[in-house]
């Protein structure tokens, strides 16, 4: 009795076992469900990217251009995208209606074309040039005047926003950029300057209320309506190039970005009121419509100091939307659109195959236009 006892003692350990290890290896086979992990506000990094790609975006594809497409701008009311190319041989300029059919080729600069602005009420648009010339067209494509500046490459056209007063900044070689303020009739009013360009680029902003013209490249300078300097943001020959510029929309303050990542905002009166650093270049900058987000490079800033998303690649180029709903940022050969309302990434468009170095948004509605190194202009239509 005893040795049945401990055959049956063994035999039911045995098939205990037996059954344990089919229990795991049944468990082990089956296709795992994992739920989807969604982390708390507090577990996201503020410089990690939300990516939800959830827009479809259409395009339209506008040719016409034999070099690089370097320049953008629409009308006021969106009915006219002017593009242009800093090509020496490709320097007539397209003007294209919303459906992306081109309307007027505007053929007369001897030298590449190196900035477009429109005047406020959309009736002349001024482009220059490297043949040191500023040419007025008409809506309809018809040259209504040119002015010789002298100056040499002549990099930025900006418009006041009364549109009675348009200044331009040209440089000869690396030194001394001039600033030349304009009337729409080609009269004069007054020429300044900064110290130091590096030949490359000229940025020129007035403030939203008209009174102040922020001009440079390398240092920069605050002038008046009649030209008298306000304020001086000194640089010198070899610092590192100030690309990005812009200013706030209440016109309390502007942002300067550098090519070392560094982003520095000041007063209107030039006095430096904060300072962030980039892991990047910072050669583009928006403010939002309502000034609750700076748009910089590749990073997105709440007025406080904290990211609210990043973005990859290096960023040539970042616009809102008229309404501020949406940033588009274009970074190499892709362009991430952002939700304002949280950060996320709602799309990302492909379909250039050359570094994108422009975009702009329609004043009328959901329409971006990117330029790009491809040769082509696209137009997205965001739902």
């Amino acid at each position: 009795m005893r040795t049945i006892s401990v055959c049956s003692i063994i035999l039911l350990l045995f098939l205990s076992a037996c059954g344990s290890s089919a229990e795991k290896a049944a468990r082990l086979t089956e296709t795992p469900t994992v739920s989807p992990a969604i982390p708390s506000a507090s577990t996201i990094e503020p410089s990690t990217p939300t990516i939800v790609p959830t827009l479809v975006v259409p395009a339209i594809v506008l040719s016409g251009h034999t070099e690089r497409v370097t320049q953008l701008a629409w009308n006021p009311d969106g009915t006219l995208l002017a593009s242009a190319s800093d090509s020496p041989t490709d320097n007539a300029i397209r003007l294209w209606n919303p459906n992306g059919q081109l309307v007027h080729v505007l053929k007369g600069h001897t030298g590449s074309i190196l900035s477009l602005a429109w005047s406020p009420n959309g009736k002349l648009l001024a482009s220059g040039s490297s043949d040191q010339t500023v040419r007025l067209w008409s809506s309809n494509g018809k040259l209504a005047k040119v002015l010789n500046t002298g100056q040499g490459n002549v990099w930025a056209v900006t418009w006041s926003p009364d549109g009675t007063i348009f200044a331009t900044g040209s440089i000869v070689g690396f030194l001394n950029p001039t600033v030349q303020l304009w009337k729409p009739d080609g009269t004069l009013i007054a020429t300044m300057s900064t110290k130091y360009s590096g030949g490359k680029f000229y940025n020129l902003l007035w403030s939203p209320d008209g009174k102040l013209l922020l001009g440079g490249a390398t240092d920069y300078a605050v002038w008046r309506v009649d030209g008298t300097e306000v304020a001086y943001l000194p640089g010198c020959e070899h610092c590192t190039p100030a690309w990005g510029a812009a200013w706030s929309p209440d016109g309390s303050k502007f942002a300067i970005g550098n090519e070392n990542g560094d982003l520095e905002i000041y007063d209107r009166n030039g006095r430096l009121a904060d300072a962030y650093q980039s892991n990047d270049d910072v050669n583009a900058i928006a403010w939002s419509p309502d000034g609750r987000f700076l748009a910089a490079g590749r990073d997105i800033w709440k007025p406080d100091g904290t990211r609210l998303t990043a973005i990859s690649g290096r960023v040539n180029s970042v616009a809102w939307s008229a309404g501020g709903s949406y940033l588009a940022v274009a970074a190499d050969q892709l362009i991430t659109i952002v939700r304002a309302a949280d950060g996320a990434h709602a799309a990302v468009l492909h379909g250039h195959v050359g570094t994108i170095n422009r975009v702009a948004w329609s004043p009328a509605g959901l329409i971006l236009a990117s330029a790009s190194d491809d040769e082509t202009i696209r137009l997205w239509r965001l739902p």
